[in-house]
C-alpha cells in the first residue's frame, strides 16, 4: 500500500517538473521571439528620428525611444544572462560614462533637470562593456525618474579604487535593503519592470564591485566602488 502511495507521489512530482520545464521553455521562447521582433522596428525608428529637422517633437521622440532602448537592453540582458558569457576586458570607464550620458542629454533638457557632472579622465576598470552600460544606464534612468530637478554625477579615483556616484534630489529610498531586489519599484506610477537595479546587483556581485544605496539629505545616493585596472605581466598587451 505504501509502495503504491509513494509511487503515485513520485509520478505526480515528475509530471509537475516536466510541466514546469515546458512552461519555462515556452516563456523563454516567447520572450526571445518578442525581443527579436522588436529590435528591427526600434532600430528603424531611432534611425529615422535622427534624420528629422530639429524640433521639440523630435527631442521628445528621441527621449522616448532612448528610454525604450534602455528597457529593451535590460530585458535582452535579463533573458540572455544565464546563457551568455561576458568576457571582461580593460575598458575606459570615464569614456563610456561620458558616451552614455550623451544619450540622456535630450531627456535631461526636456525635464529641466540640472546636472552637476564631474568625471576624471582615463579611469580604467576590468569589466565587460555591456555590463558597464547596464550599470550606468539603469542608475541614470532611475535617477531621472525619481529626481525633482537635480542630478549629481561623480567619477573619481581614490588610492587604487574608482568610485562612481550618482545623486538625485527626489523623495529618497523607501527601503535601502530591498531596492536592489527583483521587481522592486519605488513608485508604481513610474513604470518599468523593476529588474534594472537587480541586474546591476548581479553584475556587481559577479565582478566583486562594492555597491550601496543610501538616503542622504534631500535625496538618494548610489555608490559603486570598482577596482582600478592594473596591467599584469601575463596580459597580452
Amino acid at each position: 500500500m505504501f509502495f503504491i502511495f509513494f509511487s503515485l507521489l513520485y509520478l505526480l512530482y515528475k509530471n509537475n517538473i516536466k510541466n514546469l520545464k515546458y512552461q519555462k521553455d515556452t516563456i523563454n521562447t516567447f520572450f526571445n521571439d518578442a525581443m527579436h521582433e522588436l529590435k528591427t522596428p526600434l532600430g528603424v525608428a531611432i534611425l529615422n528620428v535622427s534624420m528629422l529637422d530639429e524640433s521639440v517633437q523630435k527631442s521628445r521622440l528621441k527621449a522616448a525611444l532612448n528610454q525604450m532602448k534602455i528597457t529593451y537592453e535590460d530585458v535582452e540582458y535579463f533573458i540572455k544572462n544565464p546563457y551568455s558569457s561576458y568576457e571582461n576586458e580593460k575598458i575606459n570607464f570615464s569614456l563610456i560614462l561620458k558616451q552614455r550620458l550623451a544619450q540622456f542629454h535630450t531627456i535631461l533638457e526636456l525635464k529641466n533637470i540640472k546636472s552637476d557632472i564631474k568625471i576624471d579622465d582615463d579611469l580604467y576598470i576590468f569589466l565587460n562593456k555591456i555590463q558597464a552600460n547596464r550599470i550606468i544606464d539603469n542608475n541614470l534612468s532611475n535617477a531621472i525618474k525619481y529626481t525633482k530637478n537635480q542630478l549629481k554625477i561623480r567619477l573619481f579615483k581614490r588610492f587604487d579604487k574608482i568610485y562612481f556616484l550618482i545623486y538625485d534630489n527626489g523623495l529618497g529610498i523607501k527601503d535601502t535593503k530591498k531596492i536592489f531586489n527583483r521587481y522592486v519599484r519605488q513608485n508604481q506610477n513610474q513604470g518599468g519592470f523593476g529588474i534594472g537595479l537587480n541586474i546591476v546587483k548581479n553584475i556587481c556581485l559577479k565582478n566583486e564591485i562594492n555597491f550601496k544605496a543610501k538616503n542622504i539629505k534631500n535625496g538618494a545616493l548610489f555608490i559603486y566602488e570598482f577596482k582600478e585596472y592594473k596591467k599584469l605581466i601575463l596580459d597580452k598587451e
